[in-house]
């Protein structure tokens, strides 16, 4: 049986320390993600930055250690990978 009100999505995204993009999102026990991201949405390509991520109810986070001047130009998305 499928749940309606489950969906994922990111529900926080914030700068940590200038040098840090921290991710959280809702997430299901026993589920694993990933997070990609690329600069530019009209770009084909794009670049997984963390695999197999053991998502916790009821969310999960991530933190991307990024240079401080390139962190606001990444769009991030989180998938699910299993």
């Amino acid at each position: 049986m499928t749940d309606r009100e489950s969906c994922l999505k990111i529900t926080e995204t914030r700068m940590d320390g200038g040098s840090r993009v921290v991710l959280r999102w809702n997430a299901k026990a026993g589920k694993t993600y990933r997070i990609n991201r690329r600069p530019d949405l009209r770009q084909l390509g794009y670049e997984t930055v963390a695999t197999a991520i053991p998502g916790i109810e009821p969310t999960t986070g991530y933190t991307n250690v990024v240079n401080g001047a390139e962190a606001p130009r990444f769009f991030y998305w989180v998938e699910l990978a299993q």
